[in-house]
């Protein structure tokens, strides 16, 4: 702390990180305890956080009311929390701040549930998303009701019963060519497994492509670029069981946007200086 003579210097205020005031006819200039030097972030700070802000911005993808749960939350936790803790070692992605703050994300193999039900296995063929939900013999025509396919599933399949939920989920990868970046767009529909239910099941449905048969399983009626998972659900009087359940992937985005490129581009975007990348 220094002190001037105030009949030469007599001011008050701030300027920069220092305080300027009077005191006993003193003028005393002093350092600001309360200010610090912002600090740029490291690239090892820049790979974590850049991963995290992905995983927000997909969680804010979900639909309301159709956000990812999540069984056995401790007191105080929400699904959020567990979504972000239970995504925050996938595939890193790095967009840069600009994409970020515009609401851009990478569809990854997100972890979209868990719980205590079996899960549901799925399996990528010619292109398509099969389950191992098994039909038998069954297959959907135009004239086919919901009943019909939850008799099917209910017959060959144990674990579920009736007025189970079968939840599909499909994250669509998608290019926003006015702002250039990646977006995502989360559908979600739920189907209840009631065999008494006579609706036609297209009109259960609507446009949803998780509610097809392949080789006598439940499966995707058409690729998508981006992810999708179908989650078992069932309710037990207050509680809901649900089975744990990651999206498959076939996104040719997290290649691109994991690379050390789009890393050194995120990194310049937030301030982070070039040799620090380059000797990281």
């Amino acid at each position: 702390m220094a002190t001037l003579d105030s009949r030469i210097l007599a001011l008050k205020g701030m300027i920069d990180d220092l305080s300027i005031y009077q005191r006993k006819g003193k003028t005393v200039v002093r350092y600001r305890y309360n200010v610090r030097k912002k600090r740029k972030p490291t690239p090892e700070q820049m790979r974590t956080r850049l991963a995290w802000a992905n995983v927000y911005a997909l969680w804010r993808a979900f639909p309301e009311g159709r956000k990812p749960l999540f069984q056995g939350r401790r007191p105080g936790t929400t699904d959020q929390n567990m979504f972000v803790s239970h995504n925050m070692h996938n595939e890193a992605v790095y967009l840069t701040r600009p994409q970020l703050q515009s609401g851009g994300s990478v569809v990854t193999t997100l972890a979209v549930s868990d719980g205590t039900l079996r899960p549901i296995k799925l399996r990528l063929a010619d292109g398509r998303v099969t389950t191992n939900i098994k039909t038998g013999g069954w297959e959907p025509t135009d004239g086919s009701t919901v009943g019909e396919m939850a008799a099917a599933i209910l017959e060959h399949n144990e674990a579920f019963q009736p007025c189970d939920i079968l939840r599909h989920y499909v994250a669509k990868q998608y290019w926003d060519v006015v702002n250039q970046m990646p977006r995502t767009r989360v559908e979600c529909t739920d189907l209840a497994l009631d065999p008494h239910d006579e609706r036609l099941l297209a009109d259960a449905v609507g446009n949803c492509c998780g509610f097809g048969v392949a080789d006598g399983h439940i499966a995707a009626t058409s690729e998508v670029e981006g992810g999708m998972a179908w989650v078992h659900m069932s309710k037990k009087e207050e509680t809901t069981l649900v089975s744990p359940q990651r999206l498959l992937c076939t996104n040719a985005y997290m290649a691109q946007y994991g690379s050390e490129e789009a890393f050194e581009a995120a990194c310049l975007s937030y301030g982070v200086k070039r040799n620090d990348i380059d000797n990281n």
